[in-house]
């Protein structure tokens, strides 16, 4: 079982801060050697299943119908950004 990861932020003052990494409910074993590559393996994990996430809601809008999405939109705020607000409409 992995444990639940809680940053803190302490203010050491002159503009210092200290960011602390607590983990409950223990450490995993294996294959992880320090704090740091747990969490890296935490963000990469998220970020496939984002990824995923994201693959699949653009292969469902696109086998619904045709979707037109302005340049303009585009521009203003990014292609996957104007293609998720424009599949979550429908």
């Amino acid at each position: 079982m992995l444990g639940i990861i809680r940053l803190r932020k302490r203010s050491l003052g002159k503009g210092l801060i200290l960011t602390l990494l607590s983990i409950r409910g223990g450490w995993p074993k294996l294959p992880f050697v320090t704090p740091s590559e747990y969490v890296r393996e935490l963000v990469r994990r998220d970020k496939e299943r984002r990824l995923g996430t994201l693959e699949q809601e653009l292969l469902a809008a696109v086998t619904r119908s045709k979707i037109e999405v302005p340049i303009s939109e585009i521009r203003k705020k990014g292609l996957v950004a104007a293609l998720r607000e424009r599949t979550r409409r429908r």
